[in-house]
């Protein structure tokens, strides 16, 4: 039933609930965002005086060398490279939020699924605590010490922590999503598979985390809302009201 459209939906849904344009073009964004900034992340992570690209990943080996000899690495100011490039990586938690809550909707509306909306809370709200997490990460560490490794150490820890949340329920979404049918089979496919897929990204690509995981599930949604925008599915805001008895 891909592409089926959003039955009524009561008046507070309605007003959380992103059009499919909004949903589909944040959840690209954020994928492009994802795929710019780690790059830049995970290269500033190991640089130093005496790195030796060749010795890193297969991410750090390619880019590393070209963003040093760019002054990508290492410049002036009283923020560091890993800082900058560090906090903008929240955005990527945040723009995935509208395609997730469209999908979502669509799920909670075929009440085909008693599991569902659970796994579907657990997921949206663990997605908000990693956004949460992780700015608080990169934008503390600015804090001067020791609040600021306070509030990096306590924001990773948290956005790790939600990370795994996220990808469990993600999985949990996938297994759902493939009976339920109102996405495509191959995106259900890859939800199931978010965890071995980013595994298979963490020691083939790049081992710098979050974003080993965080990226390739970006990608996945970016594929949903790609979807959502061609498919033209129904604005929640614009399904018809139900009819009188």
């Amino acid at each position: 039933m891909c592409g089926a459209r959003v039955r009524n939906v009561g008046p507070t849904l309605l007003m959380l609930t992103p059009s499919p344009r909004f949903a589909g073009w944040t959840a690209i964004a954020a994928t492009l965002i994802g795929v710019a900034i780690t790059p830049f992340m995970a290269s500033v992570w190991v640089f130093g005086p005496l790195v030796y690209w060749d010795n890193t990943s297969l991410l750090t080996r390619v880019v590393g060398p070209t963003l040093e000899s760019w002054g990508a690495l290492s410049f002036g100011g009283e923020s560091t490279p890993y800082e900058v490039y560090g906090k903008a990586f929240v955005f990527v938690y945040l723009l995935m939020l509208p395609i997730v809550r469209y999908v979502q909707v669509l799920h909670r509306e075929s009440s085909l699924s008693k599991l569902e909306p659970k796994v579907s809370r657990i997921m949206w709200i663990a997605l908000i605590t990693a956004a949460v997490g992780d700015g608080v990460s990169y934008w503390g560490i600015s804090v001067p010490e020791p609040v600021g490794q306070v509030l990096w150490r306590g924001g990773f820890l948290i956005e790790v922590l939600a990370m795994l949340v996220v990808l469990v329920s993600t999985t949990v979404y996938g297994i759902i999503s493939m009976r339920i049918r109102l996405i495509p089979i191959w995106a259900s496919i890859l939800f199931t598979a978010v965890i071995p897929i980013g595994v298979g990204t963490l020691v083939s690509i790049s081992d710098y985390l979050p974003n080993a995981f965080v990226v390739p599930m970006s990608i996945i949604w970016a594929m949903v809302g790609a979807w959502v925008l061609i498919s033209q599915v129904q604005q929640p805001t614009s399904a018809s009201q139900p009819s009188s008895p």
